[in-house]
């Protein structure tokens, strides 16, 4: 008889008991006369241990210093990440407008008005003469002041004419009162109107007065006057003086206006801006930028030629100079682009998380009358580019070196779907070799042989590391979410690293050469285990062939009777149920119920025809180790149709399908368990003449 074993591999319990090889068949010559004859086939004789099992399969499965059997899978990284350029960072691109705000004009002193004293009495008197009285009356004179220098129009903020009046009349002048007034211009749809009044009281011969007209506030033009209003108190023998005149000195402040139209002097203004960076990751005391720019494109939106130096305050070219660079000419909406080349500048902020820069601005003189606002501004747009650092001094938050992610692939055996792992453990092993402290995510992902997938996100902080010193550390995270995703039992497991440098709190230095290198990723979990519920286990099945044909005729034309008998020790944890398959090919020998049913004649065959041997688990201590085996012999009867089907032309293939009880509770493997199946079938051939021709 000629037995082939598929080439499979065990699978992890089923192996435990695949079917043994069909050794042979031999003839037992009776020990005395007889009138029957007895053939014996060995069906099974195989012992198979967990440490057995481990060797086929040492690439997950391992037996621990406890002897306990574990899966132990490794995902292999050796993979060295360099800082390099992931020091950078962008600040976020802005633009400002800088409006003009006050516009400032200088002051300016009127030319003088002389009111002579005909004018004030209304009355023509002799030079030199003498009035013996002059009588008390009222007055008035409108005087129109001189143009204002330069100027169309004025709404002012801040401003005023001083007024300063001398008597150099013969009389005392009572309830002085001077008005200013705007004469309007049409053009510029300024109408005329008083614009503030003073009372200026009793002006004696020869005595002074002043006073200050208010211009805040007001819209006014370049056609300004001012009417004199009051009474002459009598005089007698007034000699009637040629220089005889009320003087009056007017001069115009320094204005502040909002609204000009007029001649503009060079202006000056400045503003200071800051560009922010995006997020916290970074946080710069000092670095050195390797790579990197700003650019500028600044907008003159003033009707006047200016000009514009850029700075950057935080900025130092590797020469300690500054970074500036001066605009000159630029005329109204004109657009000029300027660009700072960063390579090699240090960097070193007053804030860590923001970039300063400044401008100051100062106008050329109009020469020419010009409308300008207090709102007319400068739009200053910063274009950011990253800012690449060979060397940062401060803080890091989480900045991420992302590992390319490794898949492995675990065979674990069908069979198994049930089974539920109680004790895991993850470990990384990495190299630091950075100046900061940081933390590594581990994004599992597995998908099992039913295509169910689960995903992990496990998360482990490490200490700082030195390129020069690098530090050997194994993590050890735990997660209770681990147990969980084993019990997918996944076939394929991807992990992505993704190394996480600083912890947003000290203050340290790192540079591009610093690097992390992920050793491995180890999934590890212990031989205690609960089955959930009953399992089926299918060992490849084993190909039988009787090659002596006349044999085979002879013992089946006398064939008497036939019987198998079996004997299982079960050292396992767990208790078994055990049955023989026979189909005429391997596809069917764990086929549907209903090939074995009464189906002898086509090579079917199941032993038991119902139910299962069963063997009980061996017996367990508290720690569900095995301390003692169970034995079951067993005696079945076989009909000539059963038998027969062993002796098929064609060949059979018998497999052995076993079936594990759900476990109450925890069970250990060890790596000395053992299912040892022996079982053998024995045929009786009548003794006559065919027989012994």
């Amino acid at each position: 008889m000629d037995a082939v074993r598929g080439a499979g591999k065990y699978g992890w319990l089923g192996a435990l008991l695949v079917a043994g090889a069909l050794a042979g068949c031999t003839v037992k010559p009776p020990q005395v006369p007889s009138t029957n004859w007895v053939v014996s086939i060995s069906v099974a004789d195989d012992r198979t241990t967990i440490e057995q099992v481990v060797s086929d399969r040492s690439d997950f499965l391992k037996i621990d210093d406890e002897s306990l059997l574990t899966v132990d899978f490794t995902s292999d990284f050796n993979r060295r990440e360099e800082v390099g350029n992931r020091l950078r960072v962008t600040p976020t691109s802005n633009t400002f407008g800088t409006p003009i705000g006050a516009i400032n004009l200088p002051g300016q002193d009127l030319p003088n008005i002389t009111v002579g004293l005909n004018a004030i009495l209304g009355q023509d008197l002799e030079t030199g003469a003498t009035v013996p009285l002059i009588p008390g009356g009222g007055f008035e004179v409108d005087e129109v002041l001189p143009v204002l220098v330069g100027v169309r129009s004025l709404t002012v903020s801040e401003g005023s004419i001083q007024i300063d009046m001398i008597n150099n009349l013969p009389l005392t002048l009572s309830s002085v009162r001077m008005a200013l007034t705007d004469q309007g211009d049409s053009s510029l749809d300024i109408p005329a109107g008083a614009i503030d009044e003073l009372d200026l009281g009793t002006v004696a011969s020869g005595a002074s007065a002043s006073g200050t007209f208010s211009l805040a506030g007001r819209q006014i033009s370049s056609a300004l006057a001012i009417s004199v209003t009051g009474q002459t108190e009598e005089g007698q023998n007034v000699v009637i003086d040629a220089d005889a005149a009320l003087s009056i000195a007017a001069s115009i402040s320094e204005l502040t206006v909002e609204r000009a139209f007029a001649v503009i002097p060079p202006q000056e203004f400045s503003a200071s801006q800051v560009l922010a960076f995006p997020d916290d990751r970074i946080q710069v005391t000092r670095a050195v930028i390797s790579e990197g720019g700003l650019t500028f494109n600044v907008t003159n939106e003033i009707d006047i030629i200016m000009e514009i130096e850029l700075r950057l305050d935080d900025l130092r070219k590797a020469d300690g100079s500054t970074n500036t660079f001066l605009i000159t000419g630029l005329e109204p909406g004109q657009v000029s682009t300027v660009s700072f080349d960063l390579d090699d500048n240090e960097f070193a902020p007053e804030d860590p998380l923001e970039l300063r820069i400044s401008y100051a601005v100062r106008t050329e003189d109009s020469g020419e009358p010009v409308q300008i606002f207090s709102t007319g501004e400068v739009l200053v747009e910063a274009v950011t580019e990253d800012l690449v650092f060979s060397r940062v001094e401060g803080i890091l938050n989480r900045v991420s070196l992302p590992v390319p992610s490794v898949t492995q692939t675990v065979d674990f055996p069908a069979g198994l779907d049930n089974v539920a792992l109680q004790s895991t453990a993850l470990s990384v092993n990495l190299t630091s070799g950075i100046g900061f402290r940081g933390s590594i995510d581990l994004d599992i992902q597995g998908t099992n042989s039913k295509g169910e997938t689960g995903s992990l996100l496990i998360s482990e902080v490490f200490q700082r590391g030195d390129p020069d010193n690098p530090v050997a550390l194994t993590l050890a995270p735990s997660s209770e979410d681990l147990t969980d995703f084993l019990n997918l039992l996944p076939t394929e497991v991807s992990v992505t690293p993704t190394v996480q440098m600083g912890d947003g709190e000290g203050t340290e230095v790192i540079e591009p050469d610093h690097w992390v290198q992920i050793d491995e990723v180890n999934f590890v979990t212990q031989g205690i285990f609960r089955l959930k519920n009953d399992t089926r286990i299918e060992p490849d099945p084993i190909f039988r062939r009787q090659s002596d044909a006349e044999a085979r005729d002879r013992i089946s034309a006398n064939l008497d009777s036939a019987s198998v008998v079996t004997e299982i020790e079960n050292h396992l944890p767990i208790g078994v149920r055990v049955s023989l398959r026979v189909a005429p090919n391997a596809e069917d020998v764990y086929g549907s119920e209903d090939l074995f049913e009464n189906n002898q004649a086509n090579g079917y065959l199941r032993i038991p025809k119902d139910g299962a041997f069963e063997v009980g688990a061996g017996q367990v201590d508290a720690n569900g180790r095995v301390t003692q085996s169970t034995t079951s012999r067993q005696r079945i009867t076989l009909s000539d149709d059963d038998a027969l089907v062993f002796l098929r032309e064609d060949g059979i293939y018998t497999g052995v399908l076993i079936e594990l009880d759900q476990t109450p509770g925890d069970v250990a493997l060890l790596g000395t368990d053992f299912v040892n199946v022996v079982a053998g079938a024995e045929i009786y051939m009548e003794l006559n003449e065919d027989l012994v021709e």
